[in-house]
């Protein structure tokens, strides 16, 4: 798979795009994500669970040479109330914000046993972040 991930990675470098990656399960045992950084060149990476590793410890660890997707574990995001979702929100925005090549939503796509409101939650979170 490496070799076609590489493949696709330069065709988007080619043309002035970036190569953006999504995938799920833990990369970080046998050197997986050191080969997606330094061979494949991708360009950002989605999808986190904190039970593998938390954003905010992908970002100190990597946010230098990756763009970072999402962040909001799912678990979470389904089943914390508003008050404890908006400050573990919070957490990862003030640990992943600061220099840059970062973008807030969910660990992965929003299935549909998420509460609307905690989804509305996030982006409310993420509005106020930006506008103080």
């Amino acid at each position: 798979m490496f070799p076609w991930l590489k493949k696709y990675a330069e065709l988007a470098h080619d043309h002035g795009k970036m190569f953006w990656l999504h995938s799920c399960g833990n990369l970080f045992q046998g050197g997986v994500i050191e080969d997606l950084l330094q061979d494949v060149q991708i360009d950002a990476f989605h999808s986190f669970q904190d039970i593998i590793m938390p954003v905010a410890d992908f970002k100190a660890r990597y946010g230098d040479r990756v763009a970072i997707l999402g962040g909001v574990d799912m678990d979470k995001l389904a089943r914390m109330d508003e008050t404890s979702l908006r400050e573990y929100i919070r957490g990862i925005l003030k640990q992943c914000v600061p220099g840059g090549r970062f973008a807030l939503g969910s660990g992965n796509g929003i299935a549909n046993y998420i509460p609307l409101h905690n989804y509305l939650t996030m982006l409310d979170e993420s509005r106020q972040y930006i506008c103080d």
